[in-house]
């Protein structure tokens, strides 16, 4: 019952926070001065903090499910330029899928307070971006992320 209440209080902070952070910026588009990739892990990560919101807190279970809820998000992609589904899923840095979390997130590591749902694979350089289920996104040092205790 605990997780429950705490996944419920994780989705309606997302929603809190993709409300403000619309609210602050005052429009959907994409900030310039952001890296594309670093904008594509956010939208996944705000899109994967929706899909709780309407689902009382539970993740999705698979990637087939996500993409599913994803592709009738069609308002929300076009506010943030998405023409294609499959780019919200791989990293343009190092040109692998992103590791997503889908289930259970009670063994995910936590960035700034809440789960970690996603990042790059390799990233660049001994950096990946990591995405929470908030839609903030870091890019971490491979020492970093190790520290993040993520699932395996």
């Amino acid at each position: 019952m605990k997780r429950r209440v705490r996944l419920v209080w994780f989705a309606l902070a997302a929603g809190i926070a993709l409300i403000a952070g619309f609210a602050q910026s005052g429009c959907f588009t994409r900030t310039a001065s952001k890296p594309r990739e670093e904008s594509t892990i956010k939208v996944l990560g705000l899109l994967y903090g929706q899909y709780m919101g309407q689902h009382m807190g539970k993740a999705p279970p698979s990637e087939q499910a996500f993409r599913e809820f994803v592709q009738k998000q069609t308002a929300f992609l076009q506010q943030f330029h998405v023409e294609n589904v499959d780019e919200l899923f791989r990293s343009a840095r190092d040109g692998e899928p992103y590791t997503v979390v889908y289930g259970d997130l009670s063994q995910a590591g936590q960035l700034l307070g809440a789960p970690v749902i996603a990042w790059e694979k390799k990233g660049v350089n001994g950096r990946r971006y990591v995405v929470n289920t908030l839609g903030s996104v870091k890019e971490v040092t491979d020492e970093e992320f190790a520290k993040l205790g993520r699932p395996s």
